[in-house]
This record gives C-alpha cells, sequence and structure tokens, in this order.
C-alpha cells in the first residue's frame, strides 16, 4: 500500500473511499503526483467504484477482452456530500457495477489517494 497525497479533510466524518483500476502511466502519474489528474483519453473525468471488487471485476474484463493492463488497483476519498451532489452521474458502462463518473473539474476533490498494488 502507498500512500500519495495530503489526507485533506480526514477520513473520519463522511468521507467515502472510492475505487479505481489505473494502467502503468496513471499508476506512475498517482505515484508522482499523488493525485488523480486529467489523462490524455479525451473522457473528461474517470470513473470509480464503491468496492474494491468491482474496480477487479473491472480490470479482470478488460484483461479478458486484451484492453490495456497490467491494471493496478488504487483509491481515494471524496467528502460524501460532495459525492452525493455527483450522484447524477451513477455509471454501469461494462456489467462491473454501479460506479460514479467525476469531471476532471472534481479530480481534486479527491483527497488521500493510495496504490494498493496490482490487480490479482
Amino acid at each position: 500500500l502507498m500512500r500519495c497525497g495530503p489526507a485533506a479533510g480526514g477520513l473520519g466524518g463522511g468521507a467515502t473511499r472510492l475505487w479505481r483500476i489505473a494502467g502503468p502511466n496513471e499508476t506512475a502519474d498517482i505515484a508522482r503526483t499523488g493525485a488523480y489528474r486529467a489523462g490524455p483519453n479525451g473522457l473528461g473525468g474517470k470513473y470509480f467504484f464503491p468496492t474494491s471488487e468491482q474496480g477487479a471485476n473491472l480490470a479482470n474484463l478488460y484483461t479478458k477482452a486484451g484492453i490495456g493492463g497490467p491494471y493496478t488497483l488504487t483509491s481515494g476519498s471524496i467528502d460524501a456530500g460532495h459525492l452525493a451532489q455527483l450522484s447524477g452521474d451513477v455509471i454501469n458502462p461494462a456489467g462491473e457495477g454501479t460506479g460514479f463518473f467525476i469531471a476532471e473539474e472534481q479530480l481534486p476533490s479527491i483527497f488521500d489517494v493510495r496504490i494498493h498494488g496490482p490487480v490479482p
């Protein structure tokens, strides 16, 4: 487990941990910056899940389909009230389970970003 970035806002009172899989370039960027940042994919944001299992499931779906990889499990926290404001952006694109699309301009609201290691 690698902790990156400040624990702004703390993990107590109302923070929700969200999970994301990252490819090698994004993982290196997180290790370097301690944050989720806009990527070159042009999607305008990033996908996150409420459980690590959903992230691992998506990584396995992508791997079986020959899409990218290897994948690393990452997570970050967001204020629960802020997440509730974004709740209109709930997604389920590949059948991996309900997740959240967080727009690029909202990515700085995610704190205590962690790298947990390769997806098994």
